[in-house]
């Protein structure tokens, strides 16, 4: 069976009523006028679905026309089995009540049963970014389930349905990121129904390596020095400072710009900021770099003035743009949860989060790993390892050099 979808203008209104073409096995055809309405603007003829799935109404539209193809399968699915004739009226009756429907219902044992009843129940303990990541993971296996044409079953879970998850998240470009951690998503559900006694296949269900993991955009020491050297405007003076303060303390601009001077302490002849990270509430104790000396000297002992991120990042773009730095990286381009890869010189990707990516880089293999988790404040060593561009040229051309010194000691003269 496959669906077709498309819109048709009613009499009255401007609006448009969505209908199903449906296809069964003996290649007949069948119209179903759905009760639900959308504009022509907001209908994607190509995707055969609404134009923008994060408008709230467009998402309502789209997760009922979801539910309809899935029980429109499973009520013809049951006619071949029981022999009964096609009910036209059953039909358009199962369509107005999921139409009607301000919610749904999920089927009993079901995947989406399962995963509504588990962040249902901690709602009350979830932080609103954790229960807003969990409700898209449940929206994406909605989306899924009406990809299949067919309800998953706490049975049906397995390495199988892994693989075919991950090829309709490769259809519809979603970043690597979020199909990944959906399946973790996946994963956790099934190990609490384990402790509740619930019998699972979580042992077989296991996320694809990555085959083409993102290399984290740094600057490096070399261009680092080609910042502080050039001359900018005045408009610019105080982010160039920020970009460089970012990339020897290694912290995220909601902690980086909110430093002030009384931060500053002296602990054992070393001058220090003290401050607690406003994501983690960690306490950091970190020593002053020289280069974020010689910014506060030129400062006056302080800070530069603060910047909002929005015009932060579009002035550190611009002075990176404008000191040469135009070298093309491969990144990776985000529209909702979907991703896509695209050459770009570097100067346009710059953000603010490049300070501490830069910061680990440039530091790592120079300073204990232990110390710069302590610096940069991450949770364990695996997360600072994200953060580490290995493919980092001046640590090759060090290792190059390396290589070539001791080669000249041991080879004969």
């Amino acid at each position: 069976m496959r669906f077709f979808t498309f819109i048709l203008k009613t009499k009255t209104y401007q609006h448009y009523h969505i209908t199903l073409k449906i296809r069964e096995s003996n290649g007949i055809f069948k119209f179903i006028e759905t009760p639900l309405v959308i504009l022509p603007e907001e209908w994607d003829a190509v995707s055969q679905s609404p134009t923008n799935l994060y408008n709230k109404n467009s998402k309502i539209t789209n997760q009922k026309l979801n539910r309809i193809k899935i029980e429109i399968v499973s009520y013809f699915l049951a006619l071949e089995n029981t022999g009964k004739d096609l009910s036209t009226v059953f039909l358009k009756r199962l369509i107005i009540k999921i139409c009607e429907n301000s919610s749904f219902n999920y089927q009993p044992e079901s995947l989406l049963f399962y995963m509504h009843n588990y962040i249902k129940g901690r709602q009350h303990i979830l932080t609103v970014s954790t229960y807003r990541r969990y409700l898209v993971f449940l929206n994406l296996f909605e989306r899924f389930e009406a990809y299949r044409l067919k309800i998953i079953l706490l049975e049906d879970i397995n390495a199988n349905l892994t693989k075919e998850f991950y090829e309709f998240g490769k259809i519809e470009k979603y970043s690597e990121n979020t199909l990944s951690r959906s399946i973790n998503f996946i994963k956790t559900i099934l190990n609490d129904l384990e402790k509740k006694g619930i019998s699972t296949t979580v042992n077989q269900v296991e996320s694809p390596k990555k085959t083409n993991e993102q290399i984290a955009i740094i600057l490096s020491e070399s261009e680092l020095l080609t910042i502080q050297k050039a001359s900018v405007s005045e408009r610019l003076a105080a982010a160039k400072d920020w970009l460089i303060i970012s990339c020897y303390t290694g912290q995220r601009i909601s902690d980086f710009m909110r430093f002030k001077s009384d931060m500053i302490k002296e602990i054992g002849g070393c001058r220090c900021l003290s401050f607690i990270q406003q994501k983690t509430k960690k306490k950091i104790l970190l020593p002053l770099h020289p280069v974020v000396e010689e910014v506060l000297n030129r400062n006056k002992c302080n800070f530069p003035i603060k910047i909002p991120i929005e015009k932060y990042n579009a002035q550190i773009k611009e002075i990176v743009k404008t000191v040469g730095i135009n070298d093309h990286v491969i990144v990776n381009i985000r529209q909702g949860h979907r991703s896509s890869h695209e050459s770009v010189p570097k100067w346009k990707a710059v953000s603010s989060h490049i300070g501490r990516r830069s910061f680990a880089t440039n530091f790592y293999g120079k300073i204990p790993t232990s110390l710069l988790i302590e610096a940069t404040g991450h949770s364990s060593e695996a997360m600072f390892q994200k953060y580490v561009n290995r493919l980092n040229e001046e640590h090759i051309r060090e290792l190059s050099g390396y290589f070539h010194s001791t080669h000249k000691k041991v080879s004969p003269s």
